[in-house]
This record gives structure tokens, C-alpha cells and sequence, in this order.
């Protein structure tokens, strides 16, 4: 058998093995889950930084108002979300467990009961 991690031949000792020792299989395991985190950083950035902001904001509250810029000012991007939430058959998009939308240029964010 060829071991995936580090090309080598080895003689596997049961049917099912796939890679020389366990060491190896732990390495392409942590080396494929950081590849994964690696593509996904920029965005999970942005979506903690939102979300880190939200909190700071709403405190105990359960809906928010603040301007576009004040948002834009503390950093907050609007091109990143995580879904889009169904509320009054509107259809507003949401960052974890908070969805938002615009009325008379403020922002509102409102926490999501479920």
C-alpha cells in the first residue's frame, strides 16, 4: 500500500489500513482541516468581527437602532452574512442569531427567538 501522507510503500497489517502508523494519519488529517480553516478565514473574520459589534451593541436588548456609518465606522461589514431569516413574510438577512435590515436610513438589528 501507499501511505496518502507521505507517499511512502508500506505493508499494511490489516485490510482496512490506509496509512503506515497513526502519526501519519493524524498529520493529513490536521494538514486537511487547516487548509480548510486557511480558505475560510477571511470570511470567518468578518463574521466575527460583525458579530463580536452586535453584541457590544445590543447588550440586554432585544432590538437595536444605530446609523450605517456609525457601523461602518466601528468596522462592521454588510457583505457578509450567514443566512437570511423569515420574519412577518419578509425575508431579512441574518448573522447567527441576529437579523437586520434598514428603515429611514438606521440600521436595526433584532435578536432572533426561536
Amino acid at each position: 500500500m501507499i501511505d496518502p501522507y507521505t507517499k511512502e510503500e508500506f505493508q499494511a497489517r490489516r485490510s482496512n489500513q490506509v496509512f503506515r502508523c497513526a502519526s501519519n494519519r493524524i498529520n493529513f488529517h490536521n494538514n486537511k482541516a487547516k487548509k480548510i480553516r486557511h480558505n475560510k478565514s477571511s470570511i470567518d473574520r468578518k463574521l466575527h468581527r460583525n458579530y463580536c459589534i452586535i453584541i457590544e451593541l445590543i447588550k440586554d436588548y432585544e432590538i437595536i437602532n444605530c446609523s450605517k456609518d456609525f457601523l461602518l465606522g466601528k468596522g462592521f461589514d454588510f457583505g457578509v452574512l450567514t443566512h437570511f431569516n423569515e420574519y412577518n413574510k419578509h425575508r431579512y438577512p441574518s448573522i447567527y442569531d441576529f437579523m437586520f435590515y434598514e428603515k429611514d436610513n438606521e440600521m436595526y438589528f433584532q435578536k432572533i427567538f426561536e
